[in-house]
């Protein structure tokens, strides 16, 4: 489990996925204050930023195994801080 990661509004955090046959969850929370929007993207892949909207306090969580041995850049795109990390 990665450490959890606070991101303000603007910043990102850089992720590796597992390798090919093994999965990896990405999971979020929303602070308290207010909603906010994750954003994250496989690095050297043509796949576009995939965005999903968090209300106050709301946890989320995904599989990003789509990406196997990629890099994931997780940012957030809101007003509010919100918490990240991964299972890997």
């Amino acid at each position: 489990m990665a450490e959890q990661i606070t991101l303000k509004p603007g910043e990102y955090e850089l992720y590796s996925t597992r390798p090919a046959g093994l999965g990896t969850t990405l999971f979020a929370q929303c602070s308290d204050k207010g909603d906010s929007v994750l954003g994250w993207h496989f690095e050297l892949c043509c796949k576009r930023l995939n965005k999903q909207p968090l209300e106050a306090g709301q946890p989320w969580q995904t599989s990003i195994s789509e990406g196997r041995g990629a890099l994931v850049t997780v940012s957030n795109q809101g007003f509010n801080d919100i918490k990240v990390w991964t299972d890997y």
